[in-house]
């Protein structure tokens, strides 16, 4: 098996960042005999750093070459300093504004990634729990006082989630006739 090389890294956080550590761990799992230490494993991600990041990975390079023990410290700080650590706001963010724009596969795809961002558990599958009826009608429309009104794009966005939502429910739960 052949990898392409890691991306160059360069102070993105978030997804690039762990993209970047998830190539370098690739090609330390894939050619083993190329990194019988983990001060060679260092040094390969430190090699691909750009920027800012070469001269933030200064401190561990210089730990390789005194022959201390670095990885565990390098990934560490790597996370801490590059990671995103309000990724669940995000998250929760995300699934409050999202709307559907495309395919229902596609929707369904991205409302799932956020919601296990966030640690939100799809009830029926997850938890061994029987779905919801789908075919129940949901009173938060009625609900809202005439001061609270959506506009008409959030109506028609909530309308698709729900309509979404409903159509998923009964893909997933066929109602027995």
């Amino acid at each position: 098996m052949v990898l392409a090389k890691p991306q160059p890294f360069n102070v993105t956080r978030g997804a690039a960042s762990k993209a970047f550590v998830g190539q370098i761990g690739l090609h330390a799992v894939t050619y083993r005999e190329r990194f019988p230490t983990d001060a060679i494993k260092v040094g390969f991600a430190v090699s691909f750093m750009k920027d800012d990041t070469a001269t933030w990975s200064q401190t561990y390079l210089e730990k390789v070459f005194n022959g201390e023990p670095v990885l565990n410290e390098f990934l560490n700080n790597f996370r801490s300093s590059f990671f995103d650590h309000n990724r669940r706001h995000h998250a929760k963010v995300a699934l409050q504004n999202l709307c559907q724009t495309g395919t229902v596969s596609a929707y369904m795809q991205e409302f799932n990634q956020h919601t296990c961002t966030v640690g939100q558990k799809i009830e029926g599958i997850q938890q061994d729990h029987p779905a919801p009826n789908p075919n129940a009608m949901d009173l938060s429309a009625f609900q809202k006082a005439p001061s609270n009104q959506l506009s008409n794009t959030k109506q028609t966005c909530w309308v698709q989630q729900t309509s979404v939502s409903v159509a998923a429910r009964r893909a997933t739960y066929p109602v027995d006739v």
